[in-house]
């Protein structure tokens, strides 16, 4: 494999919005953990797929304690979906909140282990700084989703925190092959 300079890496990642513009913080977050809410909304099934929706559009808008109460009222509901669990994941995420993520992102986890939760507790374990586990995390995902050039992208990101450059370039090469345009990667 071709060598690759990591400070040209490190200059043509994106830099996440200011926090001043929250909704475009929020989907670039979304972009990160893999949420896509025209999918989860076909996804959603059963009586409170319309609040799922609407749960999802007030996350992406920004109005994340509007988002936590309808979320809260759904999971009385249905306590064990592991969609809702994983949306509640993800307003804390937002909220910067990592051990909360943690705790509602392991909840869905345990119920269907699916790649996108496992690359939003990885995402949140990477920003309480706990980058080992991260690793482990966003490697399990990869294993689940080997074709996903995000989460290539984190692990590369969270390997080179932890100095282990060269197998983060092998990350963001996999990541670049997989997907030309896969900014985090670039």
């Amino acid at each position: 494999l071709p060598a690759v300079d990591l400070v040209q890496l490190r200059a043509k990642r994106l830099t996440v919005a200011s926090a001043d513009d929250l909704a475009a913080h929020v989907t670039h977050e979304r972009e990160l953990v893999g949420v896509d809410i025209e999918r989860d909304e076909e996804h959603a099934n059963g009586t409170f797929a319309a609040t799922y929706g609407e749960v999802l559009r007030e996350l992406q808008a920004g109005k994340l304690l509007e988002a936590q109460s309808r979320c809260r009222q759904e999971l009385e509901a249905n306590p064990e979906d592991p969609e809702l669990l994983h949306l509640m994941a993800l307003i804390y995420l937002n909220a910067a909140e990592y051990d909360h993520v943690v705790e509602w992102a392991s909840r869905a986890i345990r119920k269907q282990p699916k790649p996108s939760y496992l690359a939003t507790l990885g995402t949140a374990l990477r920003r309480a700084g706990h980058l080992e586990e991260a690793s482990k995390v966003f490697d399990k995902a990869i294993q689940l989703n080997p074709d996903d050039a995000t989460l290539w992208a984190n692990l590369g990101g969270v390997l080179e925190e932890l100095t282990r450059q060269s197998d983060a370039v092998l990350c963001f090469q996999q990541a670049l092959k997989l997907d030309p345009y896969q900014l985090e990667a670039a």
